[in-house]
């Protein structure tokens, strides 16, 4: 199965979708902060989806800075990113940032598979939608 990072500062929503995310099959590699994610990525992780919380609380590199940063990098710029919003934030905004998917707080556990198997180009398996 392909690998998602998950991008989240929070370290026990980090953890819970993380947790959804192996339980699916999906490798999951889980990253703190931007600068974190960035680095991992220029040692060479390639995960087939970027779990990105948009409102990571970083103080070197927070989610918009660290989107901006993969956009301006061509080796980069081409890997799925799935946005996590919080409920102020309009989903067209992160939409401008060209993600491959937006999932808005509080995120379920079905519904996160879901958009993880849909961005890494998977079939998703059928749930009840939970």
């Amino acid at each position: 199965m392909s690998t998602v990072m998950v991008v989240e500062h929070d370290a026990v929503l980090r953890a819970r979708m993380a947790d959804a995310l192996r339980k699916a099959g999906f490798d999951v590699e889980e990253v703190a902060g931007g600068q974190a994610a960035l680095a991992r990525l220029n040692e060479g992780v390639c995960p087939a989806l970027i779990l990105l919380g948009l409102n990571l609380q970083d103080p070197g590199m927070n989610g918009w800075e660290f989107r901006a940063a993969l956009l301006q990098d061509p080796d980069l710029a081409h890997m799925p990113v799935c946005v996590v919003i919080d409920a102020g934030t309009e989903e067209e905004t992160a939409e401008r940032l060209c993600a491959a998917g937006v999932l808005r707080h509080p995120v379920k556990d079905a519904q996160l598979v879901r958009m993880a198997h849909r961005c890494a180009g998977h079939a998703a398996p059928d749930d009840d939608g939970a």
